[in-house]
């Protein structure tokens, strides 16, 4: 989990730059609620969110608002 606190970034950017090529609704998955944090902050940072609405959504919301 070090590593990826440290290189968080640089692996993520390649995930990032393929996202901003589609224009259809994408739903990505992520096995720690860290790195999917990580991955959020990220997104919101370098994609354009005039274009794309960027939501977080994890098992600690409440069932209501995940539907």
């Amino acid at each position: 989990m070090e590593f990826f606190k440290s290189n968080y970034e640089e692996l993520y950017s390649p995930i990032l730059d393929y996202l901003k090529t589609l224009s259809a609704n994408i739903l990505v998955l992520f096995d720690s609620l860290e790195i999917g944090k990580s991955l959020f902050e990220l997104a919101k940072e370098r994609l354009a969110l005039d274009k794309k609405g960027i939501f977080y959504i994890d098992g600690s919301q409440k069932v209501e608002l995940r539907e």
